[in-house]
């Protein structure tokens, strides 16, 4: 049975009142463990250059000016501390210690904040580039290779109204289709100008079609800055790309191979190893206790593609019974990147083929079995041969860990799952930042690392 304390309480007494008047010895510094995140990252902002940045303020107005460090330095450590919203961050500069000495004891409200974040997003690129730079110095990172990977971050708008170059495209058409009509009635009316007068200015437009013109104007300007995005995405500048399956369609192994640049990524086809079909005379039926051992797509359970042989000097295929697939079709097919070439071969000796139920979906139909070959197929072939060399398999191990581990950190320890910010230049500059925060966070580790190595006490000091 517990005691009684000597006051007649059992539970414990404050050390003092509320209304009490303390003094706090200590300072903010001595708060703070030399370990601590917060040092780290101050360390790793202090050693960067802000002159870019110090150039964007006018130093004749207003008063004196946070410099941008210590707001970037905010930012970034509360991104990392799972904190994105300015009103948290200005509560937390409030009442956190750790954000207290980083902010040196000063009071910033949440509209500076949120300014400073959308404002200077191309000063933040450069404190970005000096962040590589270092990380390549440490031995963190390189730039030879890329690995990418892609992941759902959800918006802060409506997606009915995303811009797409297609869109724009269809709704210009759409304006010219309007303007012509409109031209039309102008052209009707003129006849009646002198009896329906209303005063209107003739070197001026309708105002209908004078709404038209503008529409089509910004349009206009919208479709270029898309076109001018989609130019910049497809620069060059690596010098090899790491992909998951996804990403191995025949038109980007084609387009990677004419740019020079290393594309490594396993094929989305089904997998067979010893695969029975490539056999020395594919004119020779594959034995009947084989056949099971063949290919099968998974969608329709039946033989797939990779269970029949081609044969590159006669172009044309052999099915599991020897049989042949002639009479090659030439057909486009439309694709999001460009129209492809299929080249489609029939089998015309298909009746009567034994293994035809795990060939045809309806062995007794007249027309014979379909397979497809593209344009593409030659460069899916040198893929298939890197990708099977042991160097590759070993270098593609590593695209999982530095492909998706990114998404991971952004999602679960940034909380970056919802943009917080409205548009497309409020989504990049709040992306470059999640960026730049991980990138932080990355040079953050291998120092703290170092650093408990060097406090470790040597053997003779013990």
């Amino acid at each position: 049975m517990s005691q009684k304390s000597v006051n007649g309480s059992y539970w414990q007494t404050p050390p003092g009142a509320r209304n009490q008047i303390i003094l706090i010895p200590s300072s903010l510094e001595e708060r703070i463990p030399d370990d601590h995140p917060v040092h780290l990252l101050d360390e790793i902002l202090s050693g960067l250059t802000w002159t870019a940045w110090g150039n964007t303020y006018n130093r004749k107005l207003g008063q004196p000016p946070i410099h941008p460090r210590v707001l970037c330095s905010v930012l970034l450590f509360a991104m990392i501390r799972r904190i994105r919203s300015s009103r948290s961050i200005e509560d937390e500069i409030a009442h956190s210690v750790d954000f207290m000495w980083l902010v040196s004891g000063r009071t910033i409200d949440h509209s500076t904040i949120s300014a400073f974040r959308r404002e200077h997003k191309k000063e933040l690129k450069d404190i970005h580039r000096q962040m590589l730079r270092a990380a390549i110095n440490m031995g963190v990172a390189k730039l030879s290779e890329l690995c990418i990977d892609g992941t759902r971050v959800r918006g802060n708008a409506s997606r009915h109204q995303t811009w797409t170059a297609d869109r724009v495209e269809k709704l210009l058409k759409e304006l010219d289709g309007q303007i012509e009509t409109a031209m039309a009635e102008l052209e009707t009316n003129d006849s009646l100008d002198e009896l329906f007068d209303d005063g209107t200015s003739p070197d001026k437009l309708p105002p209908a079609l004078a709404e038209l013109t503008t529409r089509r104007t910004k349009m206009n300007e919208v479709l270029e800055q898309l076109q001018e995005m989609d130019g910049k995405r497809k620069a060059d500048g690596i010098d090899a790309l790491m992909a998951d399956s996804a990403f191995a369609t025949g038109i980007n192994i084609s387009a990677m191979e004419e740019r020079g640049i290393e594309f490594m990524s396993l094929l989305s086809e089904v997998k067979c190893e010893n695969n029975l079909a490539l056999r020395a005379d594919p004119g020779v039926p594959v034995a009947a206790e084989d056949v099971k051992r063949l290919p099968i797509n998974p969608q329709s359970k039946r033989f797939d593609k990779w269970a029949f042989a081609y044969d590159v000097e006669a172009d044309q295929f052999h099915c599991p019974a020897g049989r042949s697939c002639l009479g090659p079709a030439r057909r486009l097919v439309k694709r999001q990147a460009g129209p492809v070439l299929h080249v489609i071969y029939f089998g015309d000796a298909c009746e009567g083929c034994d293994p035809a139920p795990q060939c045809r979906k309806n062995p007794e139909s007249e027309r014979g079995r379909k397979v497809t070959r593209d344009e593409h197929e030659e460069a899916r072939e040198r893929h298939r041969e890197h990708m099977n060399k042991q160097e590759s398999i070993d270098r593609y191990k590593q695209r999982q860990h530095f492909g998706e581990m990114p998404f991971a950190v952004v999602k679960v320890c940034f909380d970056m799952r919802r943009f917080l910010l409205r548009g497309l230049a409020g989504v990049q500059a709040e992306w470059q930042w999640c960026c730049t925060g991980f990138n932080l966070k990355k040079l953050i580790n291998p120092i703290a690392a170092l650093r408990a190595e060097q406090r470790k006490p040597e053997k003779n000091e013990i």
